[in-house]
């Protein structure tokens, strides 16, 4: 590894309050995730969802070994990765960086701007068929061994509860983000749910994380949500699954169950 980032006081309080302005306004755009609502209300990416990827970015990062402050660069990366949304997959990782950048300037040592900068850039998820089959964090270019680590711990969070007892139930909502349903018209149990919960289950299945230390820190329940999703594809193909509610208290005691 090359010389490991640091940061004078005085620059590491600046990204902590940088990551705390950055959760206030992911709650205040798009909700926190729990009780307060944003302008644009979102089920999935939202105050909740930016705060479990700081905290997974810190945690792999820890592991990981990397230093105190490459470590804050990790958490205010987690909390700003999100902060534009409504504008397409790679659009709004391109203006998230750009707000990190702009928000840093002037405070924080260049390097770690540029590590901030791709740790965002680093979430963009590749698509193939319309699934996901990596991240932008494992082909793009690096100025150092730590950068690269922060960004690929960075992009293992933002899909960190995949397999965790809550991914099933964070999976439903991400669908009801993106079906329009995101208030309370609940979505109908259609060809439109069954075709997401085949991409779901494509993916859950064959993920990989870009880091293998993911495997054991983040993906405790792989086995399980693995079988749970498969479940939930078979019974909506069979019919046996006839309206939202039913299908969201399969994922909520699944969640009781394992938790």
């Amino acid at each position: 590894m090359s010389e490991a980032l640091y940061m004078n006081k005085k620059q590491l309080s600046m990204a902590e309050q940088t990551t705390t302005r950055a959760f206030d306004v992911v709650d205040e755009q798009f909700s926190d995730g729990k009780q307060r609502h944003g302008r644009n209300h979102l089920r999935f990416h939202n105050g909740l969802h930016a705060r479990m990827v700081s905290m997974g970015a810190v945690a792999l990062g820890q592991k990981l070994g990397l230093s105190p402050a490459e470590q804050v660069v990790a958490r205010v990366a987690g909390a700003a990765h999100d902060i534009v949304q409504l504008r397409g997959p790679g659009v709004n990782e391109d203006e998230s960086a750009e707000w990190l950048d702009n928000a840093l300037a002037e405070h924080l040592p260049p390097e770690a701007i540029t590590m901030g900068r791709l740790a965002i850039l680093g979430t963009e998820p590749i698509f193939k068929d319309g699934i996901i089959v990596s991240q932008k964090a494992n082909t793009q270019k690096y100025p150092s061994k730590q950068a690269e680590l922060l960004a690929k711990a960075v992009a293992c969070a933002d899909l960190g509860a995949l397999y965790k007892p809550e991914g099933p139930l964070l999976g439903h909502e991400l669908y009801r983000e993106i079906s329009g349903h995101n208030q309370r018209n609940l979505p109908p149990i259609d060809e439109d749910i069954v075709a997401f919960q085949k991409k779901q289950t494509a993916l859950i299945m064959s993920y990989v994380y870009p880091l293998k230390k993911a495997n054991t820190l983040l993906a405790t329940h792989r086995s399980k949500v693995e079988k749970h999703t498969s479940k939930h594809l078979s019974q909506l193909e069979a019919g046996e699954i006839h309206s939202w509610k039913q299908l969201i208290e399969q994922d909520r005691a699944f969640q009781i169950a394992n938790s």
